[in-house]
């Protein structure tokens, strides 16, 4: 009889910032073609994995993209279309492994964390609900559902 141990869940990591708002502003600079969310320049969209990195680190915005990443898909789509974003199979069984193991936790970007959230107020100013928009934008760019 074979040997029945399920094989060892992959240790795939997911790509994370350090400035979400950097990175979500750089994205709705794409979006609308306005240089008004990077301080009056409009970057090209990247082609590479490469050309994205330079660009975050020299933004500022303190990007970790995980070795095994080497391919960038660009999707700009329109009001009236939805795009089903189906992340990848071995990066879910990654994360149900390490959320399976005794004293892990399930982690998102620290600007989820206070609560109420920064920006969600009535009452926040227009800059704090910008911020919050900037951030949210950066981090759904990136995130693979996992």
């Amino acid at each position: 009889m074979g040997d029945t141990t399920p094989p060892a869940a992959p240790t795939l990591e997911t790509m994370t910032v350090e400035n979400w708002e950097i990175l979500g502003n750089l994205v709705k600079s794409w979006s609308t073609q306005d240089s008004i969310y990077t301080n009056g320049t409009l970057h090209p969209v990247p082609r590479t994995i490469e050309e994205l990195r330079d660009l975050l680190v020299a933004l500022g915005a303190g990007p970790n993209i995980p070795a095994h990443v080497d391919t960038l898909t660009v999707v700009h789509y329109r009001a009236n279309e939805m795009v089903l974003r189906i992340p990848p199979a071995d990066l879910i069984r990654a994360k149900e492994a390490r959320l399976t193991q005794p004293g892990s936790t399930y982690g998102l970007p620290d600007f989820y964390e206070p609560d109420p959230i920064d920006g969600t107020q009535e009452e926040a100013t227009p800059e704090q609900k910008l911020r919050l928009q900037a951030r949210r934008i950066g981090d759904y760019t990136i995130a693979h559902c996992e």
